[in-house]
């Protein structure tokens, strides 16, 4: 969504950050203890969370927030036909 609009509007910069923070400290661990079960999920989340960011960082300035506030999380309506 956020490259079809082109727009962070919708994608809380938050949960980005707490999503990397949290692969790599799990990944951290996992490699201080070497099993792979860990590692290889929280590697990938790592992976995913750094594009995440980067999409963030590039769609940022092209953003109209009009008027939600950029901490604001709206809920998207999806209507059933």
């Amino acid at each position: 969504m956020v490259i079809k609009t082109k727009s962070v509007k919708y994608m809380p910069l938050s949960l980005s950050v707490a999503t990397f923070a949290s692969s790599v400290v799990w990944s951290a661990y996992a490699l201080l203890q070497f099993d792979p079960f860990i590692l290889v999920p929280n590697a990938l989340g790592t992976l995913f969370a750094i594009v995440q960011l980067i999409l963030y960082a590039t769609y940022y300035s092209s953003t109209d927030w009009g008027d939600v506030e950029q901490g604001e999380v709206q809920m998207l309506s999806i209507s059933k036909a």
